[in-house]
């Protein structure tokens, strides 16, 4: 599929790129109205299935006159309390703590560069740097 692309000059490939950027612009407000369009539809008839079936989240569907299956999907999101877990942490002893929870430790960049050397040194077993793969674009 590329291939018909490496023909192209650069010139051809950055007013085939504007357009295809313009079409999809147009393609996603477009779709992001249908699918306002369905959930005003089918909002309260979902949430009415929530309700019967006795689910806060997860999979809901119904038929249409139509025939079409309609379905919504709920998603669970759990947040914890930072402070107040490293609390209750502290109060426990070392391998309950590993048992309970995730536990991840990272340092910021801002806050690695200010480590002094020794420390560095130490703590730059524990660091990887991944680079993403470069992106190619035109500039006028």
């Amino acid at each position: 599929m590329v291939n018909k692309y490496l023909e192209k000059n650069t010139l051809e490939l950055k007013a085939l790129r504007e357009s295809a950027v313009s079409d999809k612009a147009i393609a996603s407000t477009k779709v992001v109205m249908i699918d306002a369009a369905l959930e005003v539809r089918f909002s309260k008839l979902m949430l009415n299935r929530y309700e019967v079936q006795n689910k806060q989240f997860g999979i809901v569907k119904l038929t249409t006159p139509e025939g079409f299956t309609v379905k919504s999907d709920v998603k669970k999101t759990v947040k914890w309390d930072s402070k107040t877990l490293q609390t209750i942490a502290s109060k426990l002893k070392w391998s309950e703590v590993e048992s309970i929870f995730d536990i991840a430790f990272k340092i910021t960049e801002k806050n690695y560069k200010e480590l002094s050397d020794d420390l560095m040194v130490k703590i730059d077993a524990a660091r990887t740097v991944v680079y993403a793969d470069p992106k190619i674009t035109i500039e006028d």
